[in-house]
């Protein structure tokens, strides 16, 4: 995990509670914090995992800037047994290099949800990509409303009043609100299963990919359209998952990753 703020953190806080072997790369946190418990990798360090996944903020300026922190050489470092993810800033990968890449033998898997130039993205890039969402990846309904939490907890501050509500008893009811597994599951079917009930992102990916047809400023209005009138996506805390008679290692993936389980 490149990036270790808050959502990179909760990224590896969740990873590690499903019995992966994670490394943080965040050299800002990493000299600003000494004595932290966390330890922290190099960049080319992490380049060695089996899946990088991109977290950082856009700097350009500083000791660390990420502006095209992954260029030519970093990207040669990756290979076809590995997997790209950036759900951070576009222009933390230079997209030229990484089309070169991609062009090239032994390229690694790449899904991307955030692009250089937005909403003008190269449509040869979301062609050559394994996965391509339109920059949505905080766009549950749970995510806005805790965003919108925080805006409503700090004006309550700031005006001196007290916190009277809570942003989950607004919350509707979900389309989706229950899974049933036996011990007859498998337990990584189930679990995808449920993940993918919950959100599939091969959706979005098709709907980018048709968006990618027509001139330049079509295709920015498509882009610019799939993020404003997006369709509600709920988490998988909004989905409670019933086990009947299925092993403690399932029932711990399921909680790890956030369900809310009957057993």
């Amino acid at each position: 995990i490149v990036g270790v703020g808050n959502v990179g953190g909760a990224l590896a806080a969740t990873l590690d509670r499903l019995g992966f072997t994670v490394r943080l790369c965040d050299p800002p946190r990493q000299a600003r914090e000494p004595e932290s418990d966390e330890t922290f990798v190099s960049l080319a360090e992490a380049l060695e995992c089996q899946v990088v996944s991109l977290h950082t903020p856009l700097t350009r300026a500083g000791e660390y800037p990420t502006f095209h922190m992954m260029d030519d050489g970093e990207l040669a470092a990756l290979n076809s047994d590995q997997l790209l993810i950036n759900a951070g800033r576009g222009e933390v990968i230079d997209t030229a290099a990484l089309v070169a890449r991609l062009n090239q033998p032994n390229a690694p898997l790449v899904a991307l949800d955030v692009w250089e130039q937005e909403p003008r993205i190269q449509p040869d890039l979301v062609e050559k990509v394994w996965l391509a969402t339109p920059h949505i990846a905080g766009y549950s309904l749970e995510g806005k409303m805790q965003g919108t939490e925080m805006v409503y907890q700090a004006l309550c501050r700031f005006l001196g009043l007290p916190v009277r509500k809570k942003a989950g008893q607004f919350l509707p009811e979900p389309a989706l609100s229950k899974v049933c597994f036996t011990g007859a599951a498998d337990e990584d079917n189930a679990l995808s299963t449920a993940l993918r009930a919950c959100y599939d992102p091969r959706r979005d990916d098709a709907r980018l990919r048709l968006s990618m047809r027509g001139n330049p400023d079509e295709r920015a209005e498509a882009f610019d359209r799939l993020r404003r009138d997006y369709p509600v996506r709920r988490e998988c805390s909004s989905l409670k998952v019933q086990l009947k008679g299925t092993s403690k290692s399932l029932q711990d993936g399921f909680k790890a990753v956030g369900f809310k389980l009957k057993i």
